[in-house]
């Protein structure tokens, strides 16, 4: 019987590998961008009622032609909303999107929901596709990102006092003056975790620092959420110019925010004036030899009338002069101060009598007393002087 002898060998189908081709195809005309008008609070174009519809699509070429080349369909498709920073799986249940995981269309995701302005909205796809040749299952990732282009309108700031205040101190109602301040985007407040104010004064070197910065501010109190400060218009000197500007973040970190020449800002200018009065004196025109003292007032008045506590604001300087036989008077050093003065008949010739004169000046406005340059306090008070 002949022998025989076998022998082996392992073969193999060397397969040429696959060539996929893929990508993520925007199926609608909404787009993918839109703008968002902060004015009106309105998304154009409005992706809650056209959604913008993907349609992630697949290729494969097969150079050994042993699977047909052309468009495929993903198995086991998942997406994935990613915004400012945070994943979320989108599901079949999801109110905001709408998802085909099976069928031609399996993939398929209508977006049924507006972006955040300002903050891209990634959707992440991720799909698998069988080499019926070899087993092999191909993972295919890829991205698109939908964004919400800025505002179209800016937030504008206003206060309610006119560029310019005039404080007439003989007649105003009050000495102090309200300022407050809005920041609103078309007829909308902004939120107040979205601004912060920020008050400031032209100093005489001419810059512009924050009210608060130096104890010399002690004529304006800003309330605790900024929106509001209070003036003391008798304490502010001649012109007061002040400006309040904001910093604003839509998202919530104004702290963040630098201003700059565009930040949201108004400004006034509070001017004290005086207006023209006329000073009358009342008092004894003759006066007796058996007299010691006489008694004058001067009256201050202005188109309204007397001018009510006219000391606290003037400064009255009292005059006599000798009469003399020609006629002619001079004048020399006050002789009594005050709005009323008790003058000597001494200062007045026996022979010819004599005049009296009143000076009258502004006596300004209150003010910090200082020593060595340091303000003097009490209890924590600036103590102030005319």
């Amino acid at each position: 019987m002949a022998t025989e002898f076998f022998s082996e060998i392992d073969v193999q189908v060397a397969y040429s590998p696959l060539t996929l081709t893929y990508g993520i195809a925007a199926e609608t005309a909404v787009g993918t961008m839109q703008m968002y008008d902060m004015s009106s609070g309105e998304y154009v174009p409005d992706w809650t009622v056209a959604h913008p519809v993907l349609r992630p699509w697949l290729d494969v070429q097969d150079p050994d032609g042993f699977i047909p080349s052309g468009t495929k369909t993903y198995a086991n498709p998942r997406w994935t909303a990613i915004e400012d920073g945070k994943e979320r799986a989108i599901t079949a249940s999801d109110k905001d999107y709408s998802i085909i995981l099976s069928g031609d269309d399996a993939g398929v995701l209508a977006v049924k929901r507006n972006a955040s302005p300002g903050k891209p909205l990634t959707l992440r796809f991720e799909g698998e596709y069988a080499d019926t040749r070899t087993g092999e299952v191909r993972r295919v990732v890829m991205s698109h990102t939908l964004v919400c282009e800025g505002v179209a309108a800016l937030p504008q700031l206003t206060i309610d006092q006119p560029e310019t205040v005039w404080y007439y101190p003989l007649r105003a109602d009050s000495n102090e003056l309200t300022v407050n301040a809005e920041l609103k985007i078309g007829d909308t407040e902004v939120d107040a975790a979205n601004r912060i104010f920020v008050w400031e004064r032209l100093r005489d070197t001419g810059a512009w620092t924050e009210v608060g910065s130096t104890l010399a501010d002690y004529d304006i109190t800003v309330s605790a959420d900024g929106t509001q400060a209070k003036v003391r218009l008798d304490l502010m000197g001649q012109r007061l110019d002040l400006r309040v500007r904001a910093r604003y973040d839509a998202y919530g970190n104004p702290s963040g925010v630098a201003l700059n020449a565009g930040s949201p800002s108004a400004a006034f200018s509070a001017i004290r004036r005086l207006m023209p009065g006329r000073v009358t004196v009342t008092g004894p025109g003759r006066i007796l030899p058996s007299m010691r003292y006489v008694e004058y007032e001067a009256h201050m008045s202005d188109g309204k009338g007397i001018i009510p506590d006219a000391g606290s604001l003037f400064a009255f300087s009292w005059y006599t002069a000798k009469g003399m036989a020609d006629g002619s008077v001079t004048y020399g050093s006050p002789v009594a101060t005050g709005q009323k003065a008790r003058i000597p008949v001494s200062a007045f010739s026996s022979d010819f009598g004599g005049k009296v004169q009143v000076g009258v000046s502004d006596l300004g406005w209150l003010k910090a007393l200082t020593v060595d340059g340091a303000y003097l306090t009490v209890d924590g008070k600036i103590l102030v002087v005319k």
